[in-house]
């Protein structure tokens, strides 16, 4: 699930580390926004870290 989840990134954002902040900045600062499809603070934090 988190190569998956990696490979959707990144086709969105490449390596582009400041795309990729500025994108998880707005989501936490929009909690509950449609864009979101579920994903909470709990699972994007274990994504990332099994994508470490």
């Amino acid at each position: 699930m988190a190569k998956k989840w990696g490979d959707i990134v990144y086709s969105f954002t490449g390596h582009d580390q400041d795309l990729r902040k500025q994108t998880e900045k707005f989501h936490a600062e929009n909690p509950g926004n449609g864009l979101q499809f579920g994903m909470d603070a709990e699972l994007y934090k274990y994504i990332q870290e099994a994508l470490e």
